[in-house]
């Protein structure tokens, strides 16, 4: 850019800062003065705006955005400084007291290592004394088992408490049948107590083997009241044979029903009675043969028809008929031998067991003493021993093996016992 001649001197003095002198003006002596100039200095300040203003219009925009990005960025680069600064000031503080009672952490951290480490050791010795007691209590199984096995073992001891009861009876009678005898020489001996088939055996313990392989009583009692009481009650009097404590009857009794116990072991008897029941210390056909005609309402029996020989449940059953009224109910639970597992498991486990009552069997002779309506309910079935059944949807092949299958459960774990339920028709 070039300044006109006249104005260069004081537009450099403007641009630089240097104030120029004005040049003199020359004036004629002879002439009068003519008005003052225009100002130099307003003037070059009018060229220069003149000459600069295209270039800062241009420019001055573009310089003034650089320069608010850049503050803006260093405003930026501020405020995250002064954060990290914050927050580096805040980890200090926080820290500290971390780094004053660093040592004291590592003691207790130490301390409380130790503490585990002789817990662990207690809580060791305390198992192997626990496993070592089971293993006293019960060999085969430990401390798994040893609940069971006292169980068993309180059975035990009321077992020979009424073993001792039965011989220190059984010996009273001798002494007072030798007193009679030699009272009178020619008195009669004492008739032997009527066989029933089921008497204990000598050295058995039939107690306890019963409580550890037919379940606890608890639930077997639970099982016959939902099985039972809404079935002989409004039948009394109901005669239970072998009725044990008298569990059953005692639930009868609360649904309004009265019954009768009829058991052979004295202890049995003994703590039936002290619940208040009326008991018969004697066998099945015994009470049975005294019992009036017609005068029962129901005859019960359960997992005792196969520990008698056929004659005497032959018997027994033709009795019931004669002694239940019209109406009355003859209802006897026994194993299941259509079940081959039952046949194979739970009935030759058991010592005392005659003979396998086939459900046919039972019926027919229910039916050949003269009951009518007899019919047979089944329970518990094994299935946890089931084959998997196939959706016969699949096919005729898939349909012909879930059938097949459905077979070999019921043959091989169906019911594992069996009710005959049998009526007593109009006189």
């Amino acid at each position: 850019m070039t300044l006109p001649p006249e104005v260069s001197t004081q537009a450099v003095g403007v641009l630089t800062g240097t104030p120029v002198p004005p040049e003199p003006v020359q004036q004629p002596v002879d002439r009068p003065q003519p008005a003052p100039a225009a100002d130099a200095r307003t003037r070059v300040k009018s060229s220069v705006k003149r000459a600069v203003k295209p270039v800062y219009d241009r420019v001055a925009p573009r310089l003034f955005a650089v320069v608010v990005r850049r503050a803006e960025q260093l405003e930026r680069e501020l405020a995250a400084a002064n954060a990290r600064l914050d927050a580096l000031e805040g980890r200090t503080a926080a820290g500290a007291p971390d780094r004053v009672n660093l040592a004291l952490l590592v003691e207790q951290v130490r301390a409380n290592s130790i503490n585990q480490t002789l817990l662990k050791a207690e809580f060791a010795d305390v198992l192997r004394r626990f496993d070592e007691l089971g293993m006293a209590i019960a060999p085969a199984t430990g401390i798994d088992g040893a609940a069971v096995r006292l169980a068993e073992q309180r059975e035990q001891i009321s077992s020979l408490d009424r073993r001792l009861r039965v011989l220190d009876s059984r010996v009273n009678a001798q002494a007072a049948a030798v007193q009679a005898r030699t009272d009178d020489a020619q008195a009669p001996a004492a008739p032997a107590p009527a066989a029933t088939g089921a008497e204990p055996v000598p050295g058995f313990d039939y107690v306890g083997f019963e409580r550890r392989f037919r379940g606890a009583p608890d639930e077997v009692l639970r099982i016959q009241r939902e099985r039972y009481v809404p079935l002989l009650a409004g039948h009394g009097p109901v005669v239970d044979i072998g009725c044990g404590r008298g569990e059953l009857l005692t639930a009868l009794a609360e649904a309004g029903t009265d019954g009768v116990g009829v058991e052979p072991e004295p202890g049995m008897a003994a703590e039936a009675r002290a619940r208040g029941l009326t008991i018969a210390e004697t066998d099945a056909v015994a009470f049975l043969r005294d019992a009036e005609p017609g005068s029962l309402g129901a005859i019960f029996s359960a997992h005792v028809v196969e520990h008698v020989e056929l004659d005497y449940l032959l018997e027994f059953i033709h009795l019931a008929v004669s002694r239940l009224r019209p109406g009355g109910l003859f209802v006897a639970e026994t194993p299941n031998p259509a079940s081959l597992i039952v046949l194979g498991n739970s009935y030759i486990l058991d010592p005392t067991h005659v003979r396998p009552l086939h459900p046919s069997l039972l019926a027919f002779l229910c039916e050949n003493a003269g009951f009518r309506d007899v019919r047979l309910n089944f329970y518990s079935p094994a299935e946890g021993y089931h084959l998997p059944t196939v959706d016969p949807e699949l096919g005729e092949v898939a349909a012909a093996v879930s059938t097949g299958f459905g077979r070999l459960n019921d043959v091989l774990f169906g019911a594992q016992e069996y009710t005959v339920v049998a009526t007593r028709g109009p006189a």
